[in-house]
């Protein structure tokens, strides 16, 4: 699906027109109805802008067709690279000097299946986790988001991401 496709169905579902976006989004109609009718001419400030003012996240609005393999293919790889460095940590024999500097470096597991989760969506392919980063909500919202096409996994990302605006829904932060 296109661009101008992705942000017409979500203006469809929100009943709202190019012209409204276009005066929320604080670009010129003319110029917003152009970029969309010949798809080139979309940079990615108003597509961040674009999003701002429809609520959703900017990689929504992406042709990623274009990428998918490649997106897939980081997250396997990230995904390998710290299932290694986490075996050389727990190995008794790694001197401490390089767990302390891996230790450092490496995200926090539930940060990690995250920032993993949030690769996969993007190229709405999933990626493995492995079992020991994984929890079993992760699985279950991979298997559920695995049973939707596009259209249903972009609706279904954007409802998650309404949840986590909502104060009784967001974990709770330690102070600093």
């Amino acid at each position: 699906m296109a661009v101008a496709d992705r942000i017409d169905t979500i203006l469809q579902e929100r009943g709202l027109s190019r012209r409204q976006l276009a005066i929320k989004a604080g670009i010129p109609p003319s110029s917003l109805q152009s970029a969309l009718e010949r798809g080139h001419n979309i940079t990615l400030d108003m597509l961040q802008k674009i999003a701002d003012a429809l609520g959703v996240p900017v990689f929504l609005l992406y042709d990623v067709d274009i990428f998918v393999e490649e997106v897939t293919d980081f997250a396997k790889t990230l995904v390998q690279m710290y299932s290694v460095l986490n075996v050389i940590v727990e190995n008794p024999g790694t001197p401490e000097d390089t767990r302390k500097q891996i230790k450092e470096i490496l995200p926090e597991k539930e940060k990690f299946t995250g920032q993993v989760t949030t690769l996969s969506m993007m190229s709405r392919k999933s990626v493995d986790i492995p079992p020991a980063f994984a929890s079993d909500d992760v699985k279950a919202i991979f298997e559920l988001l695995g049973q939707l096409n596009s259209k249903g996994q972009e609706r279904a990302i954007a409802q998650i991401q309404d949840l986590a605006k909502v104060p009784d829904y967001q974990k709770e932060t330690s102070p600093k």
